[in-house]
């Protein structure tokens, strides 16, 4: 695990498949119910944090947010998801002056 948050009484558990590589979001519910959400299917990506305190899509529910590191350029990536797992957006750090 690398890093966790709460929101409306879910943990969220960054963490990284010690197998495949794989980055995602471990979901505990108060009754210790779980779910993930991923956010890369390979090795590429190496988490740092995660956060579910803004509402990055405009739908007034808040998403999760996964900053990590590319490994291929070590750009630093927030990558934005619902609690479904789609995709709304990728912002790449190093693009940003």
């Amino acid at each position: 695990m690398y890093d966790t948050d709460m929101y409306q009484g879910k943990t969220y558990n960054l963490y990284q498949d010690k197998d495949s590589g794989a980055v995602g979001v471990k979901v505990i519910t108060a009754t210790g119910a779980v779910s993930y959400v991923p956010f890369s299917s390979d090795g590429s990506l190496l988490p740092i944090a995660v956060s579910v305190q803004s509402d990055v899509n405009g739908d007034s529910i808040n998403d999760i947010d996964v900053l990590v590191t590319r490994k291929s350029d070590n750009a630093q990536l927030n990558i934005y998801r619902d609690f479904s797992g789609a995709l709304i957006k990728t912002v790449d750090n190093s693009a940003i002056k």
